[in-house]
């Protein structure tokens, strides 16, 4: 059987002075933000990367050297001036975490050389880069890092209202979460009947008092996965857009008094 290994997670948090001085970003609020995400999902925090506080996300001209070496062409990229960017890359090579857990792809890097090159380094060590608040699609990645600023939230705007639009339908407005379908050709969210199953069985054995490891173990459920679906309400009928709650048109997969057994058990559980 395969389970998913524990994700340990080094944050990366990086607010320019100019985002402190323009818009009131704290560096403070980002790392709490990034440190709630890796709690409720369930990451294990190696370190938080905070050498490179207020530095800009840009490297200068001067920073950046392209040459010709016989037949090939060599970037070079002088990282001075990213004392935490160093520090992750030596702890990644003694394999310390799994996992950098950024707030945007802007604020890792708005070169778009240097973060290819980083991905592919990190990666070939083991390491995924997962943002909180921008997508990991790689395209849209690609797109957003050659868009300016004004067209990103442009872009944003329109995405946004694609999402507002669905929410508004009824339609669950995001990627399909685990059990669910959706149906390109009538538009519609369908049930994943195996692995509805599975999530009712997982809801069901907790409130039998059967344990997270035993449940994952049978289920064949990563720990994050587990806890994930038993905090979601869209599994018995809702959908939340931007603060707002509402019944979806999906079917759901369990009632909502299964759910609110199980959640008050879990409450039970930290008294």
């Amino acid at each position: 059987m395969e389970t998913d290994k524990q994700i340990i997670a080094a944050i990366y948090p990086r607010v320019s002075s100019d985002d402190q001085k323009k818009e009131g970003r704290s560096f403070e609020a980002q790392v709490n933000k990034l440190t709630k995400f890796c709690e409720d999902t369930d990451r294990e925090i190696y370190k938080v990367y905070d050498q490179d506080a207020g530095r800009s996300a840009t490297l200068k001209e001067d920073s950046i050297f392209i040459k010709k070496e016989g037949s090939t062409i060599v970037s070079v990229f002088e990282l001075k001036k990213r004392p935490g960017f160093l520090q992750m890359l030596e702890d990644a090579e003694m394999g310390l975490f799994n996992e950098i857990v950024i707030f945007k792809w802007d604020r890792f890097s708005r070169n778009a050389i240097l973060q290819e090159i980083a991905l592919l380094l990190f990666q070939n060590m083991g390491v995924t880069i997962t943002p909180t608040d921008d997508s990991i699609t790689p395209l849209i990645r690609k797109i957003t890092g050659n868009l300016s600023e004004e067209e990103i939230n442009k872009l944003k705007q329109r995405i946004n209202l694609s999402l507002e639009d669905k929410f508004n339908a009824g339609i669950i407005p995001s990627k399909m979460p685990y059990g669910f379908i959706w149906d390109k050709v009538n538009k519609k969210v369908l049930v994943d009947d195996d692995k509805a199953s599975i999530i009712k069985k997982a809801f069901e054995m907790t409130l039998n008092n059967f344990k997270w490891d035993k449940i994952c173990s049978e289920l064949n459920l990563a720990k994050k996965m587990y806890y994930l679906i038993l905090k979601n309400k869209t599994y018995y009928g809702l959908i939340s857009y931007k603060g707002k709650t509402k019944k979806g048109m999906h079917e759901p997969i369990i009632s909502k008094k299964l759910f609110d057994d199980v959640t008050n058990l879990m409450e039970s559980r930290k008294r």
